[in-house]
């Protein structure tokens, strides 16, 4: 913005003016500024907790398949479901198929059910 020069107290008067106008500007920009780089320069913010559901369990499955059902009843997944599963197995030296194993699906009736 350009200044308006002129002769006179008049114009020395709308010349001061114009200067504390100007000087308001830049003094609420340099303000706004210095809020911008403050934020920036400050450590982030802790994240949000989020509630999640976990399961932790671990079998000892005796070298054999669990029946579908057991399994289902075990995880219990016919109650509620949950976020995460954990599972930890020991003595699961089986070999797995399609057969010994059907796998059930989160929230979907057990196999063989009617």
């Amino acid at each position: 913005e350009s200044l308006i020069l002129g002769r006179g107290k008049a114009s020395l008067a709308a010349l001061q003016a114009q200067l504390r106008a100007a000087h308001l500007r830049a003094a609420a920009w340099l303000s706004t500024l210095r809020a911008m780089l403050e934020e920036i320069a400050a450590p982030e913010q802790v994240p949000a907790f989020v509630s999640v559901r976990l399961w932790v369990g671990t079998w000892n499955m005796g070298n054999a398949a669990p029946e579908p059902q057991e399994l289902r009843d075990w995880l219990g997944l016919d109650d509620t479901t949950h976020d995460i599963y954990a599972i930890g197995m020991q003595e699961a030296h089986f070999s797995l198929s399609s057969k010994n194993l059907p796998v059930p699906r989160i929230g979907s009736a057990p196999p063989n059910s009617s």
